[in-house]
């Protein structure tokens, strides 16, 4: 029945959206799935509003065969068109009828059939040795091999299973039929409740509404009064009917299963109608799962589908679902809307998870959770994916955005409050510390020239996959965090309580938020947040400090050094000499001033309030912080007299771990920009100190060392090992504090940051933790003792084994091979695959590169491998993505899992000509799908570039370094050349002197009678302490010569010129007596202050 004629289709061409002639009511789907031949066919019986007489009916469809049309109107009379155009390029189904259809109800009813998908999009196939899910997947059980087949539909993907209206829309509950089936709702002045497009009043019920949905009685507060805009509603209600099911299989959807025929080896299974919702949420699976449930307090079933025999990892995420649900039903004041809730492990799936209403499905890895394999990290972000997921139900699901341009709506959300119900259900975790990695994450990119606003137009149906970016998910809860913070928790709960108890069962834009909001706090919110989301970028705050005034003046950062002329409504908050009291400004305007004589308070927040400081005592004691706790979506540049008061609070550790990171990260931002040179990153000793406590993964202290370490490497190869030593010294005390073995009823921070530090040793190759990983993996090879490989170490063994191989000695790398096929725990063939990349021989690099493109790797897993390529395996990876790109599309299309590669191929290169390179490779392979990500990853290589630059024009760079990597041993090298003093000058000391591990004994014997529980743990941590210094004399006493070198590096360094910055994380009296006493430390201080 198909018909090529562009020129009847040409004015429905380049369009981002359909034309409105008609709009869905119900479909009436039936698939049938043949999985050995993996195709599939099926019937759409869609029931029609026809709004508009038209010859035309415009809907989506792509890659599917139309076998069967017609129209059936609301007088029985059936239509046939003369004309059936598929368009591919712009995924649309014209129908041209010869007569045109009059306005009224009626049924479009299409016979359709198609391949399952290879690129895990619509209805797509796949393979796994573990498992089966609804796009084609192979898995062995009992050593058979069978298939399953899996759904994923977001962003535009429902056209691939079924032709569709495959738009979210505008829904418009009055039109609902299963609304009219309750309740006649009352309209008022100039519209009844049935009509299309006119404006009126109503009262609404809409618990009522889920009342009839669910068919169990719902009881809330009734809804204000609601004002309903001209709508037209597209979302539709589904039926769905899954035929000829193994019927040894399972089958799940949305809804419950309502009925089961089973006939033979087959099945149909038909579900409960759904309630509203758009065709993005629609799902089915068909596989062989072992389940767990469990229910919530109000009776919603809650299940987890696990592969078979795996059914107890699914557990954890079963009772933070479950948890989380009735978190989110008191949170909001709205229940639930479906009756059950459903989660999927799928084994080839292209994203963490996604929230089909009813039916989540996940990457594998996102929701089994093994105690043996999973690491504190990926228990956490298990815990987040779960409520993320859950709370899409609600932002998203329950209340739709009306177009992708507020796309923001569901993942910003979605962001936010999973952080909000992961810090309710796990306080111990300290959750909003790690949030600073999505506010981080968020400046970053939104720093680029390429970014783009969070609201942003849609020119190509295939360019809204790059709005699942960190501008959507990571300044999009970062915006909601700092409007949470501006109008306060209470007036925000309440806010978000009534706009998705008003907008229930619809559709709306950013602006129906902003309303319901400034209603709710009585601020004006519509006017400061759309320059939040309507522009890209943030502002920087230039704060001076003169006359007890503070003056603010606000420009838009980017990390190419230039200015952009952005301009926002900021709120600032501002921290005066103490926590006690936060003070709050609204910068409205690119300057402004706040007089802060009567606010100041000193350190330990003790205040006056009977005399008033004069100017000397203010000028003397105070200290500034502004954006306080890192709630802000911006970055803060403080004038010489400020940073120098800010510094003394550091020291005098008066600011937080977030607000110490918070200045840290401002630093690297200004550097990596050419604000500030390198020498002022590399020497803030203390604040890497302090904020590594923080556990960070993505943004943290360790991350950005090796950042440094990886410009650097391009910039002075020469001093690269002296970098890395630097950055291995301080580190090192976190290190051996926490030790490679987990302690009894340790924090979870704690698990954290062991792994991170480890990580960071081994990337940077310090020589005992390479030992100490290849003993422990040597004796785990021999016995298989897991308990000499805890799993929060893993990553930092297997790293320190890819060291030392190479294609001379390919040990390691056999038996890290060996230990991924044999593993049968996706997070630990994830860890590993990671970790073989990591290797720094380029040959091994493109083996693991290769044995990414062959069945031993599953399509989803391969961004593990390439997140994990070693810096001497760049080029190798480069060549390779060329040589193979015509294989990397077939295999993984244009998805979202191209964009890792280009991402972690490209961004680690630092020069102008290769960037120029990828520009031109990809010339005549640019699409819609990757093309923003392209320009961005170019971009960050553009700026590398520029840093590296400027580091080759920083004089004494090198010297500096060099002096770097020596000082934090400087104490170890006094040590072994002071006589020790008497004991009584106390345990720190007796640590410091002592040339012997005997003072330790000495000390220990003195307490074993003396021994008290009030001071038990602090005795241990001393002698602790004494016993690491002293083996740093023992090694240093070793090493010849280290004392003139050190002596003449620290004097070659001293006569640098130090930035403000620099003086930010020094310590003076921690600094080498040799080095302060010649003064250049002490003049650097006061020509910066």
């Amino acid at each position: 029945m198909e018909h090529q004629d562009p020129k009847k289709i040409e004015q429905f061409k380049g369009q981002p959206r359909l034309p409105t002639f008609a709009v869905p009511k119900r479909y009436d789907l039936t698939i049938k799935t043949d999985l050995s031949a993996c195709n599939f066919s099926g019937t759409v019986l869609i029931r029609l509003s026809i709004l508009q007489a038209t010859r035309f009916l415009v809907l989506n469809a792509l890659e599917l065969v139309i076998n069967e049309v017609s129209f059936t109107d609301s007088h029985n009379h059936r239509h046939i068109p003369c004309d059936v155009v598929v368009d591919s390029d712009d995924e649309i189904l014209v129908l041209v009828f010869e007569q045109a259809l009059g306005v009224g109800d009626g049924v479009l009813g299409i016979g359709f059939s198609g391949p399952l998908s290879e690129h895990m999009k619509g209805f797509y196939k796949g393979f796994d040795i573990d498992v089966p899910c609804l796009f084609l997947l192979t898995y062995v059980e009992a050593g058979v091999k069978k298939n399953m087949a899996a759904t994923q539909f977001e962003a535009v993907d429902a056209r691939r299973c079924f032709p569709c209206w495959d738009e979210p829309a505008l829904k418009d509950i009055t039109r609902s039929s299963a609304i009219n089936k309750v309740v006649r709702l009352p309209a008022k002045a100039n519209a009844a409740v049935d009509g299309y497009a006119c404006h009126f009043h109503i009262f609404v019920n809409v618990l009522a509404i889920l009342s009839s949905l669910l068919g169990t009685p719902v009881s809330y507060k009734p809804l204000k009064l609601v004002k309903h805009a001209r709508r037209t509603r597209r979302q539709a209600t589904f039926k769905i009917t899954l035929d000829d099911v193994p019927s040894e299989l399972t089958a799940l959807s949305n809804m419950p299963v309502s009925l089961e025929k089973v006939d033979g080896q087959l099945k149909t299974v038909y579900f409960e109608d759904s309630p509203i919702m758009s065709t993005y949420l629609v799902a089915f699976v068909i596989g062989s799962f072992d389940h767990i449930e469990d229910t919530t307090t109000d009776g919603i079933k809650v299940r987890a589908f696990c592969p078979v025999g795996k059914s107890e990892q699914g557990k954890f995420a079963l009772d933070v679902a479950v948890r989380a649900l009735d978190l989110y039903r008191n949170y909001f004041s709205m229940p639930y809307p479906l009756p059950k809730l459903d989660m999927v492990a799928v084994p080839e799936f292209p994203g963490g998870a996604m929230e089909n209403y009813g039916l989540i499905t996940y990457c594998e890895t996102e929701l089994l959770h093994d105690d043996l394999h999973s690491a504190a990290a990926n228990t956490q972000r298990l815990a987040i994916v779960v409520t993320h997921e859950v709370a899409h139900q609600w932002f998203g699901n329950l209340v739709t955005m009306e177009w992708w341009t507020h796309l923001w709506l569901n993942e910003g959300f979605a962001t936010w409050v999973s952080y909000l119900a992961t810090d309710k259900l796990f306080p111990e975790w300290k959750i909003w510390t790690q949030f600073l990695e999505m506010i981080t994450g968020g400046l970053v990119m939104d720093s680029l020239e390429q970014s783009h606003p969070i609201e942003v137009d849609i020119p190509h149906a295939r360019s809204i996959e790059e709005l699942f970016d960190a501008i959507g998910y990571k300044k999009g809860s970062s915006v909601i965090r700092m409007l949470q913070d501006y109008v306060g928790d209470d007036v925000f709960q309440r806010s978000l309580a009534s706009y998705i108890n008003r907008f229930a069962c619809q559709n709306v834009k950013t602006e129906d938020l902003w309303s319901v909001l400034s209603e709710e706090s009585g601020v004006e919110v519509n006017s400061m947040m759309d320059l939040w989301t309507k522009q890209k970028g943030y502002p920087v705050i230039s704060v001076e400090y003169k006359d007890q005034i503070l003056e603010f003046e606000q420009s838009q950062f980017l990390s190419s050094g230039l200015n952009g002329d952005g301009q926002w409504i900021v709120p600032i908050t501002v921290s005066l000499g103490s926590y006690d009291k936060r003070n709050n400004f609204l910068l409205e305007t690119k300057h402004g001033r706040l007089d802060i004589s009567e606010l100041s308070g000193s350190c330990d927040g003790s205040s006056n309030s009977n005399e008033k400081r004069n100017q000397e005592e203010l000028d003397k004691n105070l200290w500034v912080k502004i954006n306080v706790g890192q709630t802000g979506f911006y970055r803060v540049k403080y004038d010489d007299k400020l940073t120098a008061r800010l510094r003394k609070a550091i020291v005098d550790k008066c600011l937080s771990p977030s607000d110490k990171f918070g200045v840290y990260k401002v630093i690297y931002a200004f550097v990596s920009s050419d604000v500030v040179g390198v020498r002022g990153l590399v020497c803030c000793r203390e604040l890497i100190n302090e904020t590594l406590i923080l556990g960070l993964r993505d943004h943290g202290p360790s991350n950005v060392c090796y950042n440094v370490t990886k410009v650097s490497i391009d910039a002075m190869p020469d001093s690269v090992d002296d970098l890395k030593q630097f950055f291995i010294n301080l580190i090192l005390l976190s290190s051996e504090k926490l030790g490679w073995e987990p302690t009894s009823g340790e924090s979870h921070l704690s698990a954290l940051l062991r792994e991170q530090v480890l990580m960071a040793l081994a990337t940077f190759g310090h020589s005992r933790t390479h030992e100490e990983a290849m003993k422990r993996f040597q004796t785990y090879l021999v016995d298989r003792n897991t308990s000499c490989l805890p799993v929060d170490i893993r990553k930092a063994t297997y790293i320190s084994v890819m060291s030392h191989t190479s294609t001379t000695n390919r040990n390691g790398f056999e038996s890290l091979l060996m230990e991924y096929r044999e593993a049968d725990a996706v997070q630990e063939k994830t860890r590993i695959l990671r970790s073989m990349a990591s290797c720094p021989d380029p040959i091994i690099v493109l083996e693991v590169l290769n044995l990414m493109m062959s069945e031993e790797v599953r399509d989803q897993d391969v961004i593990y491998g390439l997140a994990g390529i070693s810096l001497e395996g760049r080029e190798t990876a480069w060549i390779w993505l060329n040589e193979n790109w015509d294989a990397i599309l077939k295999r993984w299309g244009t998805g979202m899992i191209l964009h890792y590669f280009i991402r972690d191929i490209v961004t680690p290169f630092c020069s102008h000509e290769k960037a120029d390179e990828v520009e031109a490779f990809f010339a005549s392979r640019m699409h819609p799908s990757f093309a923003m990500n392209l320009r961005q990853s170019i971009e960050k290589v553009r700026i590398k570039a520029r840093w590296v630059d400027n580091i080759k024009q920083e004089e004494s760079l090198k010297d500096l370094v060099k002096g770097l990597a020596c000082m934090v041993v400087a104490e170890a090298v006094e040590a072994a050349m002071v006589p020790s003093p008497p004991f009584n000058s106390g345990f720190e000391s007796a640590g410091k002197r002592t040339e012997v591990h005997k003072k330790a004994d000495e000390v220990e014997a003195f307490f074993a009678s003396r021994s008290h529980p009030s001071f038990a743990m602090n005795l241990r941590q001393s002698i602790d302490r004494i016993r690491l210094k002293a083996r740093w004399v023992d090694n240093i006493k070793q090493e010849e010569s280290l004392k003139d070198l050190v002596k003449a590096t620290l004097r070659s360094s001293g006569s640098l010129k130090i930035s403000k910055y620099l003086l930010l994380g020094f310590n003076c009296h921690e600094l080498p007596t040799d080095f302060i006493v010649r003064g250049s430390l002490q003049q650097a201080s006061l020509e910066s202050a």
